[in-house]
């Protein structure tokens, strides 16, 4: 399911390994050479590392094996089934998501839009060997998550073709200033970014201040970039109505949800900070959806609620400064009314089932 070890540079395939963009690896002069200066800090997903490569300073975010449920996994008890959990990979696992959503973003020539990022990487054994000696002192763990990191042995559920355990894989980034505050200018402009970056079909950012980077957007790890199973009915032809619909829904949620938290992120930093900054998404952070109420002619229908947001991922036509993207417009009933209209906060309705060849929508019990 992993990169396996690469045995020379022609090894390294652009990542990942299914339809879509994808993110070319970082080219090296030489061997592997790699300097590391101090360790950032952690996520959810990663390690963060100050380093030199090449006599110039990087962000070097190397990537944890995470859990099952980190991830979009299937409905399924299919933990040791290595092509379901292989075509699930490729589009969700962290890793993957943020080398499609760099990769969409290099495709389109809008690098302005997020932190620079300058290829990924397979660590080698004797550069991870110097990492663990020389941070020895954080006990660094790779498998699991941040919260509960090491509980079971992940990395080596699919080793590779010579059965050893698989590379640690990292993206190598432009290092930036993290500690920036949050000013009314910066969030117009991370309000725009967001839009700009819908508007090529990555939704799902995980929008916070603490992923902004000298004013830009760092973190594509848990991102969904179009064409996607969870946005995109045509990567499956067998699909029924009631599918399609569901994956409609699930995006439009997904979408929705990046302004959701732009404006969760603007009133918690006026909360702890006592500033008055008032700019949001949607008016006053609140959303914006409208009722129309059909009992009055026809009592057996439901009330139907209109709600909008700004872009339509799914057309991922990228936004220009000619082109200014069309707000997509949601129709629903009371049922699904009563999960859009939330004020932040945002659990997947749905799970996801490898069958067959293709990857379909299953309700969540």
């Amino acid at each position: 399911m992993y990169p396996d070890w690469p045995k020379s540079v022609a090894d390294l395939a652009p990542l990942p390994l299914c339809d879509g963009p994808k993110l070319k690896p970082f080219m090296f002069r030489g061997p592997q050479r790699i300097e590391f200066l101090e360790y950032v800090g952690e996520g959810s997903h990663a390690h963060v590392f100050k380093v030199r490569i090449q006599e110039k300073i990087y962000a070097l975010k190397l990537f944890r094996f995470v859990y099952d449920d980190d991830w979009l996994i299937p409905t399924d008890d299919t933990d040791d089934d290595i092509q379901t959990m292989s075509a699930l990979y490729n589009y969700a696992e962290p890793f993957s998501c943020e080398c499609r959503a760099f990769g969409r973003i290099q495709e389109a020539g809008l690098e302005n839009l997020a932190i620079r990022c300058f290829g990924y990487l397979l660590l080698d054994e004797e550069h991870e060997r110097t990492m663990m000696n020389q941070f020895s002192h954080l006990e660094l763990e790779f498998n699991g998550n941040m919260d509960e990191p090491g509980l079971e042995e992940v990395r080596s559920r699919f080793p590779g073709k010579d059965g050893r355990d698989p590379p640690i894989r990292g993206i190598v980034k432009e290092f930036g200033q993290c500690a920036e505050g949050l000013t009314a200018p910066l969030a117009r402009k991370l309000l725009k970014d967001i839009k700009s970056l819908q508007g090529l079909g990555i939704i799902n950012m995980d929008v916070a201040h603490r992923q902004v980077v000298s004013g830009r957007l760092s973190d594509f790890s848990t991102a969904i970039t179009v064409r996607h199973f969870v946005t995109s009915p045509e990567l499956n032809p067998n699909l029924n109505p009631d599918e399609i619909s569901a994956m409609e829904f699930e995006t439009f949620q997904l979408s929705s949800n990046d302004y959701w938290a732009f404006d969760a992120m603007v009133r918690k930093w006026n909360w702890e900070n006592k500033r008055k900054i008032t700019v949001y998404a949607f008016p006053g952070g609140d959303g914006c959806q409208i009722k129309y109420n059909l009992r009055s002619k026809r009592p057996t229908l439901p009330s139907r609620w209109r709600f909008y947001t700004f872009v339509d991922p799914r057309e991922g036509q990228g936004v220009s400064k000619k082109r200014k993207p069309a707000r997509w417009y949601y129709e629903c009933d009371d049922m699904a009314a009563r999960r859009l209209n939330r004020k932040g906060g945002f659990s997947a309705f749905h799970e996801w089932e490898f069958k067959d060849g293709y990857i379909y929508p299953r309700r969540r019990a």
